[in-house]
């Protein structure tokens, strides 16, 4: 059992990386293209790029609010499962008692 569980904590921590690293990504392509807006509405880079942070906000408060969001996915689409299987459950039980 130790070796599945092993491999499992290998598994999310693989997933967790690369989420972490697109996350990363997504934000720097953000951040880059308002830099390059500013850049061309007439700013010198430094201001450019420090106007950019401010209208997109708190890099980490973005990256804190999207790794909640997508923790509590999972738990969303269980309930969600759970709902839209239930039906199912009573035409099954109806069923098997006819």
């Amino acid at each position: 059992m130790s070796r599945v569980m092993e491999g499992w904590r290998r598994l999310r921590s693989r997933w967790r990386s690369e989420f972490e690293s697109g996350l990363d990504e997504e934000i720097r392509f953000h951040i880059d293209r308002q830099t390059e807006k500013n850049r061309r509405a007439g700013m010198v880079p430094d201001e450019a790029h420090r106007q950019a942070l401010i209208t997109f906000g708190g890099v980490e408060r973005t990256k804190e609010s999207t790794r909640a969001t997508r923790s509590a996915l999972p738990l969303l689409n269980t309930s969600f499962v759970t709902s839209a299987m239930e039906p199912a459950r009573c035409c099954a039980l109806r069923g098997s008692r006819s």
